[in-house]
């Protein structure tokens, strides 16, 4: 449909941008403001002032804009130009990227001269494209410009981002427009009389529709690349093959699959896989990078399928991706093997759609906030094959997990409604799992096959565990208990809702004045509960994050509970036992008066959160009450001196007994990774995994598998020998000549490994001036970050995190890595602190024994980023001092692939390297 403006009354608009001294309204300043207006989707006419606060502008403030408080010294205050700004914007509607960050800023400094939320017609694109562009990496403002092909100028200034917002907003136009008249309606029909964003824009399109009588029969699809999570391959010959026909020359592999090429590891490993099945054993392989790993052992698990199923865990999205969207397929056709493969996430990662569709039409219980998040799952909903939350990236779950708990799949209320719930993914999804041979998972849901939450996998007795580095923090992780106010709350007030229901349509019942009187003492035991709650943990989070105030930011802190320990938390849990002693009463009242009547959906529905609330009642012991196995630590976020949104967390320390149960459920087991060992052993991994403390009935094997690569032909590695300090001002200097003096030289891609944000934001502020350098920050994605990089020859990227793995940059798109620590991990991190602690108790050096060992797998990771195919060749550079100058370096290298030449000045490794790469 072509997109008529004058039809919905924007063939004016003004997009907004403020920047500010902070995030808080109420004490952060504006600094910058601007307003464009738009004619018929053209930029008309401009207004941008600086102001001037009355505060000074922060370092990190500077950096992110690039105003400085020299900049605004001599401009007007903000109420000086409001008039000018008032007039510019005239009565017209208003657009922004979040604009209710900028509005909120606007109305206090306008200090009741003047209401911005006079203005009826307000729109936010931030908001907007949830909604109609819910696949996007990242709604932030300048990756949204990106994916739209929109020049975004200079980020975090206000005329820039204001037109940015603009432009973005005709482009998401043009999908909203494309969206059918019913579902603009229930958009529409969502919105409460207090929720202004995007309201006027949904009620002029629908009357715009109406109008031009517009069939309501399509629906919007939105361009995707979501597939199918089944997958099918019948064979035509059923000929049962042997392993040694698929390998030898000429054979399967090498006729069928294109550009294929025989490697002897990948065989040996192939082979080893081959007899870990057959004799039901344990085999545990490093099989290092190129080797060809998943062919490896995708080839002895379709033999095998013919008479076993088989469990596929990975750790990334990326690999699950490989293995189900390419490398299944393709091999079971080159096999010519019978497969029927399904990718399978745990049942709380599926929407359920009668929970949605019932929460949609009862939205009295939830808060606008609430409800604008809901609304961007409305047109995903529609177009999604799988039901698969990972597909709308506009919905987090981890944030939004009190709203995800009342929409996604609950085995109580999807099995009450089997009968009428056809549109089930979840249920569609097991029963092609019980028609599969072959299923890839990831290692949390693997982990639930310990707890017992899904039963899916009882006839799986194969098991290969790939990336398995990461299997014993995911499944960590995935036994993770957590506690906030806000789920507590979100769980209470569904109750009360469901009360009030139960109370409205037995008026007229004997039991009307009982039931009344219990929900009296259900609201007054739960608010006992919640302040008691509240007073205590508050009170424990200023003790415990008191010396973290002055640090913006997310902050997880480990505490114990022991006798030195002061804070009772018995008299909260004491307060939640009388509260769901009440409720049980109430819960046992309705069930047993036939004076009261109660729907069938609603007995499910008390049962439900009956259910919720024992889960709530064993995380609040697990938390608050002391237990040896349990690392307990609290997360909040920080921002000028205020911790908001904090909440408890515990996992298990140790995990032996996951493995333990694994053991006994698979009659075979293979776990591998490029990365498994240090200094030519297992047993860091083999300790981690809990093997070593295991009486296992089967035999277990552990074999390391070399790259096929020729990594000392292909690879240059330099080791700094310098004394300098890796925490000094003079190791970044010498640094950042050496990586300029690199590119003046060599003039190739170079990637640069850090260990934080904040060393990252040392080099931004020593290399800002410098073009083709791209830093990875929380605002920008990694997408983007990519993109930027690989659009010059000469780029060169520093990031931190995320590109120590997963990433894949073959070829010319990286011939230089610059590691510039050895990634130990933050002893303050609540886990690696307890873990350490661990080592210490069994008087064992963690240094040795744990951290060093889990710094190197980190390390080997970093490094094979770097040589990703056959032809490529590379210089890697690790410039840390300590390899060099500490005794535990002689470990570090002799885990490292490759031979090291040691550097102590710029000139030669520049001169080196020049020679290396040509």
């Amino acid at each position: 449909m072509d997109m008529d403006l004058n039809s919905i009354y924007l063939d004016c608009f003004v997009a907004i941008d403020v920047e500010t001294t902070g995030l808080d309204f109420k004490t952060d300043e504006i600094i910058e403001v601007s307003a464009v207006k738009y004619e018929f989707g053209k930029v008309v006419d401009s207004f941008t002032k600086l102001v001037k606060p009355n505060k000074l502008i922060s370092p990190f403030i500077t950096n992110l804009t690039g105003i400085k408080n020299s900049d605004v010294l001599n401009e007007k205050v903000f109420l000086d130009i409001a008039s000018d700004f008032v007039s510019f914007i005239d009565n017209l509607p208003l657009v922004g990227h979040n604009i209710d960050f900028d509005l909120k800023f606007l109305h206090n400094s306008f200090n009741n001269t003047y209401n911005i939320f006079d203005h009826n017609y307000i729109c936010d694109t931030y908001l907007l494209s949830k909604i109609f562009y819910y696949s996007s990496n990242s709604f932030k403002l300048e990756s949204l410009c990106n994916d739209f092909n929109i020049a975004s100028g200079n980020s975090h200034r206000a005329e820039d981002d204001a037109k940015s917002s603009g432009d973005l907003f005709l482009k998401l136009l043009d999908r909203v427009f494309m969206c059918d008249l019913n579902t603009i309606n229930d958009i529409y029909k969502c919105y409460k009389d207090t929720m202004y964003i995007n309201k006027n824009l949904f009620f002029h399109l629908i009357n715009y529709k109406i109008d031009i009588n517009e069939n309501n029969h399509k629906n919007i699809s939105i361009n995707n690349n979501y597939k199918s999570n089944s997958f099918e391959y019948k064979s035509k010959s059923n000929k049962k093959l042997n392993f040694e026909e698929v390998y030898i020359e000429n054979g399967i592999l090498d006729s069928k699959i294109t550009n294929y090429e025989f490697r002897v590891s990948q065989y040996e490993f192939s082979k080893n896989v081959m007899k870990s099945f057959d004799n039901n054993s344990i085999f545990v392989a490093e099989a290092e990078t190129g080797l060809g790993k998943s062919y490896g052992y995708l080839v002895p698990a379709m033999l095998n399928s013919y008479d076993n199923k088989i469990l596929l865990s990975t750790s990334t999205h990326n690999l699950q991706e490989q293995l189900f969207h390419k490398d299944i397929p393709s091999l079971s056709k080159a096999l010519d093997v019978s497969i029927k493969a399904s990718l399978v996430k745990g049942m709380k990662n599926y929407i359920c759609v009668k929970r949605f569709k019932r929460i949609i039409e009862n939205l009295d219980a939830l808060n606008d906030s609430d409800i604008y998040e809901l609304l961007s799952l409305m047109i995903w909903i529609k177009n999604t094959k799988t039901g698969d939350i990972s597909e709308c990236n506009s919905f987090q779950i981890d944030r939004l997990f009190h709203l995800w708990d009342l929409i996604n799949y609950d085995y109580q209320f999807c099995s009450f409604h089997k009968s009428d719930n056809t549109k089930c993914f979840y249920n569609k999804l097991k029963e092609e799992v019980q028609k599969s041979n072959l299923l890839v998972i990831n290692h949390s849901l693997l982990a639930t096959i310990y707890n017992k939450e899904e039963s899916l996998f009882e006839d799986f007795n194969l098991c290969v565990i790939d990336e398995g580095h990461k299997i014993t923090e995911n499944c960590r992780m995935h036994l993770k208990e957590f506690i906030s106010s806000k789920y507590m709350n979100g769980l209470y007030n569904s109750t009360i809702t469901l009360i009030d229901k139960v109370l409205s349509q037995n008026y007229e019942s004997e039991s009307y004045s009982n039931l009344g009187n219990f929900k009296t003492k259900i609201e007054v035991e739960f608010q006992n509960f919640i302040e008691s709650y509240r007073e205590i943990t508050n009170d424990f989070a200023d003790d415990l994050l008191v010396s973290k105030l002055k640090f913006n930011g997310k902050h997880d802190i480990r505490f114990k509970l022991s006798e030195e320990n002061k804070v009772d938390f018995s008299c909260f849990l004491e307060k939640f036992l009388v509260f769901k002693n009440h409720l049980e009463l109430f819960y046992n009242l309705i069930e047993k008066n036939d004076s009261i009547t109660l729907s069938r959906i609603q007995k499910l529905d008390m049962s439900i959160i009956k259910s919720r609330f024992e889960e709530l009642d064993n995380s609040l012991n697990n938390i608050f009450m002391s237990s040896k196995n349990q690392i307990k630590w609290i997360s909040a976020y920080i921002n000028n001196n205020k911790i908001s949104l904090f909440s408890f967390n515990s996992v298990p320390l140790q995990i032996e007994e996951v493995f333990g149960f694994f053991y006994k459920k698979f009659s075979s087991i293979i776990l591998t990774s490029a990365t498994l060992t240090v200094d030519d052993s297992f047993d860091f991994i083999l300790n981690e995994i809990g093997i070593n403390s295991l009486f296992s009935e089967k035999s277990f094997k552990t074999k390391r598998f070399l790259s096929p690569f020729f990594l000392k032909d292909q690879t240059k590695l330099f080791i700094n020998s310098s004394n300098e300090n890796v925490d000094s001002d003079g190791y970044n200097l010498e640094l950042k000549n050496m990586i300029l003096d690199i590119r003046r030289k060599v003039s190739k891609r170079t990637l640069v490994l850090c260990t934080s944000y904040k060393q990252i934001l040392n080099f931004k502020n020593m290399l800002s001036n410098f073009d083709n350098i791209y830093f990875q920050d929380k605002t920008t994605s990694k997408e983007i970050l990519l993109k930027n990089y690989l659009s010059n020859k000469n780029s060169i990227l520093f990031g931190t995190a995320s590109f120590w793995e997963g990433i894949d940059l073959p070829n010319d798109k990286l011939e230089i890595l610059v590691i510039l620590k050895v990634p130990f991990s933050n002893p303050y991190n609540p886990i690696i602190e307890a873990k350490i602690e661990q080592f210490r108790e069994k008087n064992m050096d963690p240094f040795i024994n744990y951290q060093l060992s889990e710094a190197i797998l980190k390390l080997k990771q970093g490094f094979g980023r770097l040589i990703r195919h056959q032809n490529d060749i590379g210089v890697c550079i690790i410039a840390d001092t300590r390899i060099l100058n500490k005794s535990y370096g002689q470990i570090i290298l002799d885990s490292l692939p490759a031979d090291y030449t040691r550097f102590n000045s710029s000139e030669y490794v520049v001169n080196e390297i020049d020679k290396f790469l040509g």
